[in-house]
């Protein structure tokens, strides 16, 4: 564990795993969720449980929902209302793309889960650059009222401090297209997020939001397993 996130939870847990662990059995028995409960007791639980949980297979999970083409498999379900879609059929991100009942016949899948980064991205004619954008009280004129709309969720977004604003410049004898692209974190993902620490989180699209194609069965494994040691599964403690 890094040491920063150590810190956020020297404080509760003296540091220690086993004793975050301890605390988050009292809150869930006291019917408090993950995402209400301390989160230095919620990521020291992670990391107690990812070291001493039992392996399970999540292909083990996943069941057939019929003999109908794109059928695909049963989403599996956590605790606190968390749900994970690992999905194989000829309509999926996945190989080989085609149907089977059987989760064994699938090589790489598809995972659809919440959206760790979403990216925004659109062109305006004879837009502003960064130092236009950034100069408090400057008036810019556009063409277009959506250029104007477009402008105020740029500003809102250097504002943020879980985006990020890339601006580029396309080249053309007549007119000036300037492109821009908003990249923004997902809170639940950053510190301080309920997702905080999901790994292969650079599987996930941000033109398809939610969705990692072709995810080898590896990553799929560790991303279920983290899940199971954050919520664990329905049922679980």
């Amino acid at each position: 564990m890094d040491q920063g996130l150590r810190e956020l939870y020297r404080n509760c847990c003296s540091g220690n795993d086993r004793d975050c662990y301890a605390a988050f059995v009292s809150y869930r028995r006291a019917g408090i969720t993950a995402q209400e409960m301390p989160r230095e007791v919620l990521y020291g639980k992670t990391q107690y449980q990812l070291m001493h949980q039992a392996p399970i297979d999540f292909r083990s999970q996943l069941h057939s929902l019929g003999p109908a083409a794109w059928s695909g498999f049963n989403a599996i379900r956590f605790n606190d209302q968390v749900s994970i879609s690992i999905q194989g059929h000829r309509g999926a991100y996945c190989k080989p793309r085609e149907d089977s009942p059987d989760p064994n016949h699938y090589t790489q899948w598809e995972i659809y889960f919440e959206a760790p980064l979403t990216e925004k991205h659109f062109v305006i004619t004879g837009g502003p650059g960064l130092e236009q954008l950034t100069t408090p009280g400057l008036e810019i004129v556009l063409e277009h009222d959506e250029d104007i709309i477009r402008i105020e969720e740029l500003r809102e977004a250097l504002a943020d401090p879980l985006a990020r604003v890339e601006i580029s410049t396309l080249d053309n004898p007549q007119f000036q297209f300037v492109q821009y692209y908003i990249r923004r974190v997902n809170p639940d993902f950053a510190a301080g997020g309920v997702y905080y620490g999901l790994p292969h989180q650079k599987a996930f699209s941000v033109y398809d939001p939610g969705i990692a194609p072709y995810a080898p069965a590896a990553i799929v494994q560790d991303i279920f397993d983290f899940l199971r040691a954050r919520f664990g599964l329905a049922g679980e403690i």
